[in-house]
């Protein structure tokens, strides 16, 4: 019997774990990971580097928490390799190439699906179809983007009060076909290559049902700060960032993929070429709502604060635009593609809509011109006077925001930090509240929650003029908050 892991080998390395000095006030001293050395489950509520939480709910059946046996080598249930590829010191230490720090990889196994007898098929069954979430401690490492070779449903990388990271991932498989070095041999690469991944290119090794998780985190601290929620979810054998200039409005990534797959793929409704099966080919992307700002601010020659930016990708259209490289055997030729542009409440999801691979290459680039005249309106109108105040009053009292009164023994505290709110629900009595989101007169549920006895704490979206209620399982107000926040020029 043998197993295959998806081009990861898995090692453990003879170098020395490093201790960092404990991190801000009160934070526990950080044990750095080895490399390859994977991550255990958490066992203390400070411990660092580890896993969190792990559950797998199966298409069509019931969730199940997967935690406790989460980093176990076992052929029962699905599990975790969850690692660094390379020695990482903390934010302070020497980055590698391109200014990132070394990558933080999520490999998702089920041995059932990815061993076999004899000569390795080409095609694999991989992981089991369904959700897969994972939360992450990763201590000072703060994740820039998110490279994932499967299909995203929800990400949030949250700072917690001690300084440290969590990453909260859900994901589920998809179909991969890749080209790869097998037993030492590129031949199979090089090939792909020299005919532009068209020609003499198909996939050598696949998997029906296949997902892996990569971050990286940049060396700069406010790139950081801008970029922190990125993510790339595709089916590509090989991609990357190949360059982000938020002074161009640039987005330019490398993806590549074999053009045929494997004759034992064994996909349902595969476009055919010359009576072969083409690799199926998807690739999304999300900008962050701060690195949008940038890149507006670029184009405006002044500040373009996150609300601006989010009132001028209402009509995301008239921002971006997309190309992708067509390919073929002699040439490769940039042209416009079509793109599904999806505003969140904290960026914008991009669809490039890809049939099948070669080496399309997406590009995201900033609409100069017609940005230009969006900005100029915005700008016009928030410099053109009215009235402001620096916060409301409700209950009697003003301080930078409002709280209403609260019924005895609960309260409620809301932070702002940047585009993310917390609000703090501190109860008497174990009960459920519900937390709202106001914009003007209307209502937005954020979250119901069966909160315990004490603070109960509940993170969403902020953007300026959002108010957030908050009512008991009755409908009665706990508390109305309006928080007015200055928002900091970003670099």
């Amino acid at each position: 019997m043998k197993r295959f892991l998806g081009g990861v080998v898995a090692l453990v390395a003879a170098s020395l774990v490093v201790s960092a000095p404990a991190g801000p006030a009160g934070a526990a001293a950080l044990t750095y990971p080895t490399p390859f050395s994977y991550f255990p489950v958490c066992a203390t509520a400070d411990q660092e580097f580890c896993i969190e939480k792990f559950e797998f709910t199966p298409t069509g059946g019931a969730k199940q928490d997967l935690s406790a046996t989460a980093s176990s080598n076992q052929f029962t249930n699905p599990f975790l390799e969850v690692f660094v590829s390379q020695p990482y010191s903390g934010p302070s230490g020497t980055p590698g190439q391109g200014g990132l720090f070394p990558a933080l990889s999520i490999n998702y196994q089920y041995l059932p699906g990815g061993t076999w007898s004899g000569t390795r098929p080409p095609t694999l069954d991989g992981v089991q179809d369904g959700a897969y979430r994972t939360v992450l401690r990763t201590g000072d490492y703060d994740p820039s983007y998110l490279f994932l070779t499967g299909k995203y449903d929800a990400y949030t990388v949250t700072k917690g009060s001690d300084g440290y990271f969590t990453v909260d991932l859900t994901a589920k498989p998809t179909a991969t076909a890749s080209v790869v070095e097998l037993n030492g041999s590129r031949a199979a690469l090089d090939a792909c290559e020299a005919g532009n991944w068209v020609t003499n290119c198909e996939s050598n090794s696949a998997y029906r049902r296949y997902i892996l998780a990569s971050f990286n985190m940049s060396s700069d601290a406010a790139q950081r700060e801008l970029m922190r929620g990125t993510w790339i979810s595709t089916n590509a054998s090989i991609f990357s960032l190949g360059r982000v200039d938020l002074a161009a409005g640039v987005f330019d990534v490398t993806a590549k993929g074999p053009h045929y797959v494997p004759t034992d793929f064994g996909v349902a409704g595969l476009t055919q070429e010359n009576g072969r099966d083409l690799a199926p080919a998807f690739f999304e992307m999300y900008v962050t709502l701060p690195s949008i700002a940038k890149m507006l601010s670029q184009v405006a020659g002044k500040e373009v604060t996150i609300d601006m930016a989010k009132q001028a990708i209402a009509d995301p259209s008239k921002i971006f635009e997309g190309t992708i490289d067509e390919a073929t055997a002699g040439k490769i030729t940039e042209k416009l593609q079509q793109l599904t542009l999806t505003v969140g409440d904290a960026g914008l999801r991009v669809n490039f809509n890809l049939t099948h691979f070669s080496a399309p290459n997406p590009t995201l680039k900033v609409r100069t011109a017609s940005a230009q005249q969006t900005l100029t309106t915005l700008l016009a109108g928030s410099s053109s006077g009215g009235s402001s105040s620096g916060g409301s009053t409700s209950g009697g009292a003003t301080s930078g925001g409002s709280t209403t009164a609260a019924p005895a023994g609960n309260s409620v505290k809301t932070t702002i930090k940047g585009i993310k709110a917390t609000i703090t629900v501190t109860l008497a009595a174990k009960g459920t509240f519900t937390v709202y989101r106001k914009v003007g007169k209307k209502l937005t549920i954020v979250k119901k929650v069966s909160g315990k006895k004490g603070a109960n704490k509940v993170v969403t979206s902020y953007l300026k003029g959002y108010s957030f209620v908050v009512k008991d399982a009755k409908g009665k107000t706990i508390a109305v908050r309006t928080t007015s926040v200055r928002f900091a020029r970003f670099w």
